[in-house]
C-alpha cells in the first residue's frame, strides 16, 4: 500500500471519530500525514502524569488505563480507553504538565500528532482549536464522574503448577458458561493457526506479521462479549500474548505438584494484570 493510500485509509478512520468527524477529507488526509505511528505493548505507559505535552495520540488498537496519583502513593484508576480514542490534548491547549497517565493494558497501536504539527494545523484551521477547546472542557467535568468500565470481558485461562491438564477443561467450562452472559469465544493456539495460518501464534513483538496477528485479536475482542484465552503449558510467544491481551488470570491447577508452572510465574510477574487462583478437588466436582 502507498503512502497517499494509507493516509486517505487513515483519513477515513479518523472521519469516524466524533473528535475530527467536522473536518473535511483535506484536512483529515493533512492529519493522517502527519500523525506518526507508535506501538505500545501491554504494560507500557504512553503519558507519564507530570511529564510534559510531547502530543496529541489517538488509538487504533488496544485498550489504555488512565490513573492519577492517589493520596499516600499508588494510582487511582479513572477509566480505559478503546479504539478511537483521543489523549494527551489537555496537555496541547493548557501548556501544563500531563494531568494523568495513560499505560497500554493490552498490545496496542497508537497514532501520535506532536505538538510543532498541531501548531501548523492550527495555523491553517483556527477552527480546529476551538473543537478542542470544547473537548478539553467536556474533559475537565469529567474527571470526578463515573466512567464506564471494560470489565473482565477478557479472560486468560493458565495452567497452574506443573500439570496443565485442569487448564483446558476450566476454560471450555467457562466459556460454555460465558455464552449464556453473551458472545463468547475460546482462542486457543490452534484456533489462531487455524485462522492466520501454521505457527501464527508464535509471532512475536519483532514479526512482520505481528500486527496481522493482534489486529485479528483485537477485532475478536471488539465483536465479542468475553473472550477466553488459553496459553500454551510453556512460556510460549502464545502465552505471552494472552496474557497481554488479558484484563484478569486465571491460575487453574489441581494436581500434585504445586510448584509454579512457567506461565503462572511470567503471570504473577506481571504487576498490571489480575490473578486469581483456581483448584479442582476431584471429591468436590463443580
Amino acid at each position: 500500500m502507498s503512502g497517499t493510500d494509507r493516509a486517505h485509509e487513515l483519513g477515513a478512520f479518523l472521519a469516524g471519530i466524533p473528535f475530527f468527524a467536522s473536518f473535511d477529507e483535506g484536512t483529515l488526509v493533512w492529519l493522517a500525514r502527519h500523525f506518526e505511528p507508535v506501538h505500545a505493548q501491554a504494560g507500557d505507559a504512553i503519558i507519564a502524569e507530570g511529564d510534559p505535552g510531547d502530543g496529541l495520540y489517538v488509538l487504533l488498537s488496544g485498550r489504555l488505563r488512565v490513573s492519577v496519583g492517589a493520596a499516600g502513593g499508588g494510582e487511582r484508576v479513572l477509566h480505559d480507553l478503546g479504539r478511537g480514542a483521543v489523549i494527551g490534548e489537555i496537555a496541547l491547549l493548557s501548556d501544563r504538565m500531563r494531568s494523568a497517565t495513560v499505560r497500554a493494558v493490552r498490545d496496542s497501536d497508537l497514532f501520535l500528532l506532536r505538538t510543532a504539527s498541531f501548531k501548523a494545523l492550527i495555523e491553517q484551521n483556527p477552527g480546529f482549536l476551538a473543537q478542542m477547546a470544547r473537548l478539553l472542557i467536556e474533559r475537565l467535568l469529567a474527571v470526578d464522574r463515573p466512567q464506564p468500565h471494560a470489565g473482565n470481558r477478557a479472560i486468560t485461562v493458565v495452567p497452574a503448577g506443573r500439570d496443565p491438564a485442569h487448564a483446558k477443561a476450566i476454560a471450555d467450562v467457562l466459556a460454555e458458561q460465558l455464552t449464556g452472559k453473551g458472545t463468547t469465544v475460546l482462542l486457543d493456539r490452534a484456533a489462531v493457526d487455524r485462522q492466520l495460518g501454521s505457527e501464527a501464534a508464535e509471532r512475536g513483538p519483532s514479526h512482520p506479521g505481528r500486527n496481522e496477528l493482534t489486529g485479528w485479536l483485537d477485532g475478536i475482542e471488539r465483536g465479542h462479549d468475553h473472550v477466553v484465552y488459553l496459553t500454551d503449558a510453556e512460556d510460549t510467544e502464545w502465552s505471552r500474548l494472552c496474557l497481554s491481551q488479558s484484563d484478569v488470570a486465571l491460575l487453574a491447577g489441581g494436581g500434585t505438584d504445586a510448584r509454579l508452572g512457567p506461565v503462572e510465574a511470567r503471570a504473577l510477574a506481571t504487576r498490571w494484570l489480575r490473578c486469581e487462583l483456581v483448584l479442582v478437588h476431584r471429591s468436590r466436582p463443580g
